[in-house]
């Protein structure tokens, strides 16, 4: 029994540790993706798959779970557990071979993308191939592995000793920034300058060479300015000037440059003349622009204005001329006709049917109307026509005559022909149809109702009218009626949907083409949302928004709306507009911002003028012998000299008197009381004589009146 146990126990142990050893390779030997941002462990059975369990099913040959639609990056194989070899992220699932795409900061499919991105490239990552979108700072070359002229070091971060060198260490040069020579790459190649040596000098500069600012040092011949750029004028006897431009000139032509044409000429030989059109006999020598007389139009004033022809502009062009324009010579409609009329002069009408027609054959058609087509519009599309031009058959596999042969089984998803390819045709028994040219977004449904509405410029169920059939200044318009909602520049809706020249009193004649809100505001003396409100009377111009005056015609009024007027006693009867506050003062004897007030009545007045400044403060002084700054105060006289003598000669001999009475008095106390009580009482009479005595005061005064103030 011992022995059994024992071999039981032996087993045991061998088991666990195998177990335990089976456990640690399998922790080893993990392989995991990442998918939606999750560590996935993809020893579990179809964990790795894309799209997951779903496409995890049994092959013939593979057997159970097995990845019907390949793997995740990076993981291959037949239940996608291993990983893609070397640093591939997308690689063949059953070998591993080829390596559809690499690792980010890997490249090269052929080696497994055992290739490593230059640190250059940004981010670390590169093209399949090696080359990088774009380097980091200063690196260059198609894979980013290259230091611009000036840096060096593993990543570029170190500075050459001499900036314009391309350098492998501080001290070297081993070769020159373009444009630059030298030892250490420190001048302008030959030919070139500034700072950068990046510039040519210009091509006029004799044997290409320049200072180190550009300037040549001698032109070629035929050119002159510092850098040569300026060719000498063609007016210029043999093409040859001085160094200023100046020379000698050709008999058409004038100037110190002998760049201006004798006057009436113009051109670059100066043989062209002037137009008639000019209000001047001068025009410009480049191309004879001029200021135009009246009906003349153009640079060169050689042409009419829109509507009139003849040498001197003063005939009307044909109503049918398309564009309203005709040829100045003979007055023929040079851009053709207005729909529905030929002719030179566009005065025939076209032949019944035709929308428009050739401008010289009024029978040959070029538009038809009701969707017809042909030289006759007799003949729908995709049709073929005869007998009339009546539509039997249609062409080319095109179905439904009814329908303008326009629809075809191509338009089906499939033979059977139960869907369209999208929703731009609808289906029609066993073919589809093209929706309206005109559906908003194309799309519509069987009855040739459009979805989405109409384009802007159409209406109707199938988006087969057009706006400016109704009116033709309209851009949009409801879909059932045709009212308009949005018109052309200068125009806008009214209340009944029909386009409206824009009100008269907008600037520009702009307004919205929706609401009819003026866009660039009003002109002089209107306000409104369409300006079609009056400014009030006095002013010159006012805010669109609210009337408000921006300034007033009349300078006695003020207020907002400049209708309330100034103070009488204003000067000028003049204010400001914004205050009414008098701008130049008042007129009479009142003060205030408003001269509103009355000068104190105590001002003493002298003429006409204001008797107190702008803060009622006195003037000229005060009557009756009032002062301060208002004049309500009253004078009080205090005599002095002999007066005020006399006066302190009384106050002492009383003083006098009131002493030698105390003494009486206190000799007769003594004598009735005790000592220690006579003697306080001695000291507070004492004391109160001393307080009599302080309180008069005697000052010695020049002989003159002083005022107090009462």
């Amino acid at each position: 029994m011992i022995f059994i146990w024992t071999t039981l126990t032996l087993q045991k142990n061998v088991m666990f540790r195998m177990f335990a050893l089976l456990c640690m390779t399998r922790i080893c030997l993990a392989t995991t993706a990442i998918i939606d941002g999750v560590e996935v462990d993809c020893f579990v059975n179809c964990a790795c798959c894309n799209g997951g369990a779903a496409q995890c099913l049994y092959h013939s040959t593979y057997g159970d779970y097995y990845c019907v639609d390949g793997c995740v990056a990076p993981m291959m194989g037949n239940k996608c557990r291993n990983y893609c070899r070397g640093n591939c992220l997308t690689c063949s699932q059953h070998t591993g071979s080829p390596c559809f795409t690499c690792k980010d900061t890997f490249y090269d499919l052929n080696s497994l993308c055992n290739k490593t991105c230059s640190v250059g490239c940004v981010g670390g990552t590169c093209n399949a191939d090696g080359t990088c979108t774009t380097c980091r700072e200063h690196f260059e070359g198609d894979k980013c592995d290259t230091c611009i002229q000036g840096k060096y070091g593993a990543y570029c971060s170190m500075n050459c000793l001499y900036q314009n060198c391309r350098c492998t260490e501080m001290n070297g040069c081993d070769s020159c920034k373009t444009g630059f020579a030298g030892y250490v790459c420190e001048k302008c190649i030959a030919g070139y300058y500034e700072a950068n040596c990046s510039k040519q000098c210009p091509s006029g500069c004799s044997g290409g060479n320049c200072m180190s600012n550009g300037t040549c040092f001698q032109c070629v011949s035929g050119y002159h300015g510092e850098q040569c750029y300026n060719r000498c004028s063609k007016g210029c006897s043999d093409a040859v000037c001085y160094s200023n431009g100046t020379c000698t000139c050709l008999s058409s032509f004038a100037g110190t440059h002998c760049d201006e044409c004798v006057v009436g000429y113009y051109g670059e030989t100066c043989q062209q003349q002037c137009s008639v059109g000019c209000s001047t006999s001068y025009c410009s020598k480049d191309d004879g622009s001029c200021n135009c007389d009246k009906n003349f139009v153009q640079v060169k004033c050689d042409a009419c204005t829109i509507g009139l022809y003849g040498l001197y502009c003063d005939l009307h062009c044909s109503d049918n001329c398309a564009g309203d324009t005709c040829s100045r010579i003979d007055g023929a409609c040079t851009d053709g006709c207005v729909n529905g009329y030929s002719g030179s002069n566009c005065t025939t009408k076209c032949e019944t049917g035709c929308a428009s027609c050739q401008q010289f054959d009024k029978s040959y058609c070029i538009s038809c109307t009701h969707g017809y087509s042909g030289s006759k519009c007799n003949c729908p599309s995709n049709c073929e026509c005869y007998r009339g031009d009546k539509c039997n058959i249609c062409l080319e596999q095109w179905r439904n005559p009814s329908y303008q042969c326009k629809c075809h089984t191509k338009y089906c998803t499939s033979n059977a022909c139960t869907t369209c390819l999208n929703s731009t045709y609808f289906l029609n028994n066993t073919e589809c149809c093209e929706c309206p040219k005109n559906c908003k977004g194309g799309s519509c449904t069987t009855g040739l109702k459009c979805n989405g509405g109409c384009k802007d410029g159409f209406f109707g169920i199938d988006c087969s009218q057009k706006c400016t059939d109704i009116d033709d200044v309209c851009l949009k318009c409801s879909l059932l009626d045709g009212k308009c909602f949005i018109c052309k520049t200068g125009y806008y809706p009214n209340e009944s949907g029909d386009c409206v020249s824009c009100n008269g009193n907008c600037n520009n004649g702009l307004c919205n083409p929706e609401t009819g809100k003026c866009i660039k505001g009003c002109v002089v003396s209107f306000w409104g949302d369409k300006c079609d409100i009056n400014c009030y009377s006095k002013c010159v111009s006012c805010q669109q928004e609210s009337g408000i005056c921006n300034s007033c015609t009349d300078p006695t009024v003020h207020g907002l709306y400049c209708n309330e007027s100034c103070y009488l006693s204003c000067v000028g009867k003049t204010c400001e507009q914004s205050s009414g506050h008098c701008s130049l003062g008042c007129d009479g004897n009142v003060f205030g911002n408003m001269c509103q007030t009355i000068c104190p009545k105590n001002c003493l007045q002298t003429g006409t003028k204001p008797s107190c400044n702008t803060d009622g403060d006195c003037l000229y002084g005060c009557i009756n012998d009032l002062e301060g700054g208002d004049c309500t105060e009253r004078r009080i006289y205090i005599a002095s000299s002999t007066n005020t003598a006399t006066a302190a000669l009384s106050g002492i001999l009383g003083i006098l008197l009131i002493c030698t009475a105390a003494g009486c008095y206190m000799w007769n106390r003594r004598r009735s009381k005790p000592e220690q009580e006579d003697k306080r009482e001695t000291e507070m009479t004492y004391e109160q004589l001393q307080g009599q005595a302080r309180g008069q005061t005697y000052t010695n005064v020049d002989d003159h009146y002083s005022v107090l103030s009462v």
